[in-house]
């Protein structure tokens, strides 16, 4: 069923916001220079908590209420300070609740020994949630939200700071504060394209420009004293919050996100928020704020969000300041077919592409499996981001995959006919991977990456033979697996040795030229071709750039390329030879099987 506004309200009243209490090791007290005399009473302190009061993105609050309540073990801090001086000491008196769990109206209290001044020379201010060194401030960081489900706003408890103004203690045990929410809730009532219907979401952000976001800070409980409000102090503001899911699904098309956030200057502006899938694929809106953000008050949008994902069903474009992230799984054909590919990257003008590659020479599906269930180091090349060659080490996929968050993982089968061209030798193996790094992924960064799979070229005196095996094993693979798309590397292969490209008055079949050893492709142009391939099929559609056009050249040998023995043959990709490479390379793309 749909989560309606009445339902969501009602889950609210029933499950009640859960507050976690920092914790407290020990207790802090009032001493005799302060004027505070210990006896044998015990302080008590009546709380009353204001509810965040619900606005519908209106200038205007209803009188809806969004309900707090104290759970057992919770704790407050009493803050005295000097009428006379209007200075906060550095003592602190800590409270433990003794009635009025699961309420917004609960008694604290010390044990014996505790009185307060009550002839006016002293006022008193409350907090919560406690903390020891209140003096240092009160740590927030709105980035590391994460709500688990529909509609769940157990979250919330982490970030939401209770404060009261000063008061005058009634008598020497007992005082009665009056408690504010600091910060402000953000209700998004989310309603996605009909294709989404109970889709499973990973990621929300919302965005706007000026850096009105606050993403830490430091609350200073000591300034209620003087000003009535705490001083809060940003050390991180931006343009972007995110809310990380779990397990989120979109009931029926619906979604209910909550986020805790500083109040903000939102009047007037206009607001993006953007939803991941658990496939990479994003959606988008737009909601107008009619007010600013104030503490205490729950706003509540609703906003209709779109696909604006790319046609491949690929991830976005990386956001500034992030990277894509793309990781390839296989042996020396995958290794020849990626080793330029950040240099055309870098002529495009990209340069926040990270790129990683296991490689075991021939290495089957069945091998990566066993080197990746028992954490087997093996040869790990890596690309960094706006750089152009690869370094090389020893790693296990399991801790590369723990350590980075992979955006695309691609796999491939091994080089010879009864690997690549038999879809049985493909599994078990390849779904036991697949399902390993989509759940390593989760578990570590809340995402699932999105799977490749790498159809390399056929070789040798019966490569045509070979080549429509590899076809058919790869189409078979495709409907039988969660893998996403192919980068048809073989393809552009294929219509190297059996179509006629043009440049100018230059025709030419590289058949001589693509090969580097009979098998192996060439330095030079059979690399090149490949890495026109890959930068086709991912890198274009993620980022709006063809190959086509790509000014990259290989005139001469390149030094330290990966995996390339000294025979290796070396043909130069020129201006002639270039522009025919990558025509390949997107025909390739546009028909992946030649058909």
């Amino acid at each position: 069923m749909p989560i309606s506004e009445e339902s969501i309200f009602s889950h609210m009243k029933k499950f009640k916001l859960i507050y976690l209490a920092l914790l407290a090791t020990g207790c802090a007290s009032f001493n005799e220079e302060n004027d505070v005399h210990t006896t044998d009473n015990s302080v008590t302190a009546s709380i009353i908590v204001e509810q965040f009061k619900t606005v519908r993105n209106t200038k205007s609050a209803s009188s809806d209420v969004f309900e707090f309540s104290f759970k057992d073990g919770d704790r407050i801090g009493i803050v005295p300070f000097s009428n006379e001086q209007s200075d906060a000491h550095t003592s602190q008196l800590p409270l433990n609740i003794v009635n009025g769990v699961g309420s917004s109206e609960a008694k604290f209290t010390t044990g014996a020994g505790w009185s307060l001044i009550s002839d006016g020379r002293y006022g008193y201010v409350a907090y919560y949630p406690y903390t020891e060194n209140y003096k240092d401030g009160l740590e927030i960081d709105f980035t590391t939200q994460e709500q688990s489900s529909n509609g769940s706003i157990t979250h919330l408890s982490q970030y939401d700071i209770l404060f009261s103004e000063g008061v005058t203690p009634n008598s020497s045990t007992s005082a009665d504060f009056k408690m504010k929410h600091l910060c402000s809730i953000a209700r998004f009532n989310i309603t996605l394209p009909a294709e989404y219907l109970n889709s499973k979401i990973k990621k929300m952000t919302i965005s706007a420009g000026d850096n009105i976001f606050v993403g830490k800070g430091v609350c200073n409980i000591g300034s209620t004293i003087i000003n009535g409000t705490p001083s809060f102090d940003p050390t991180d503001s931006r343009n972007i919050l995110s809310l990380n899911m779990k397990d989120i699904i979109a009931e029926e098309g619906k979604v209910v996100a909550y986020m805790m956030m500083f109040p903000a200057a939102l009047g007037g502006k206009d607001i993006n928020v953007k939803l991941w899938t658990e496939t990479n694929k994003s959606l988008t809106g737009t909601i107008h704020c009619e007010a600013d953000q104030e503490g205490g008050i729950l706003y509540s949008y609703d906003v209709n969000v779109e696909s604006t994902g790319t046609p491949s069903g690929l991830p976005d474009k990386p956001s500034e300041g992030e990277t894509l992230n793309i990781l390839l799984v296989g042996h020396s054909f995958g290794v020849d077919a990626t080793e330029y590919l950040p240099s055309l990257m870098a002529d495009a003008g990209i340069n926040n592409v990270n790129i990683g590659r296991f490689y075991y020479p021939n290495c089957d599906l069945a091998r990566h499996y066993d080197y990746f269930i028992n954490e087997t180091p093996y040869t790990y090349f890596y690309c960094q981001a706006g750089k152009t060659k690869y370094t090389n080490t020893l790693n296990s996929l399991k801790s590369v995959l723990e350590q980075m968050r992979w955006d695309i993982v691609i796999f491939q089968q091994s080089i010879n006919i009864e690997g690549a061209g038999t879809y049985s030798t493909y599994q078990p193996y390849l779904n036991d991977l697949i399902k390993g790094v989509k759940n390593i992924s989760i578990e570590n960064h809340n995402m699932v990456p999105f799977i490749g799979w790498h159809m390399f070229w056929g070789y040798g005196g019966n490569y045509s033979d070979m080549f429509s095996k590899i076809k058919d094993a790869t189409k078979q693979m495709m409907a039988e697996t969660g893998v996403n798309i192919i980068i048809p590397t073989g393809t552009a292969f294929d219509f190297v040795r059996t179509k006629s490209y043009s440049n100018g008055d230059s025709e030419a079949k590289f058949l001589d030229e693509i090969y580097g050893d009979g098998f192996h492709s060439s330095r030079g142009v059979g690399r090149y071709l490949g890495a026109c391939t890959w930068f086709e099929a991912i890198i274009k559609p993620i980022y709006g750039v063809s190959v086509s056009g790509n000014g990259f050249r290989m005139t001469e040998m390149m030094s330290g390329e990966s995996d390339a023995p000294e025979g290796r043959k070396f043909f130069e990709v020129n201006d002639i030879k270039a522009p025919i490479l990558q025509q390949c390379a997107v025909d390739a793309v546009k028909k992946p099987f030649g058909e």
